[in-house]
């Protein structure tokens, strides 16, 4: 992994109120973001009794067609960052 890549995982506190500050629920009903690349996208999951599918979102100008579906788990997403990173 390249040593650019990070998420910042927010705490508890901040992950009820972030949440609510970007309106995650009227975007993205069933999305909780729980941190961020430490810039402009949000990271976190979708869930479902079925599945969970972790994934990443713009924190400004979210809608139904930007979230990225970024895994099954947590290797996953970290892996698919760090896969972005290497590509720019």
């Amino acid at each position: 992994m390249d040593d650019n890549v990070h998420v910042v995982v927010w705490g508890t506190d901040e992950i009820v109120s972030l949440n609510a500050a970007y309106e995650v629920s009227e975007f993205f009903p069933g999305l909780i973001l729980v941190g961020s690349d430490g810039g402009d996208t949000g990271v976190g999951f979708l869930g479902s009794t079925e599945r969970i599918e972790y994934v990443a979102v713009p924190l400004i100008g979210m809608g139904p067609d930007a979230i990225l579906a970024r895994g099954a788990d947590l290797v996953a997403l970290l892996s698919a960052f760090s896969a972005s990173m290497v590509d720019e």
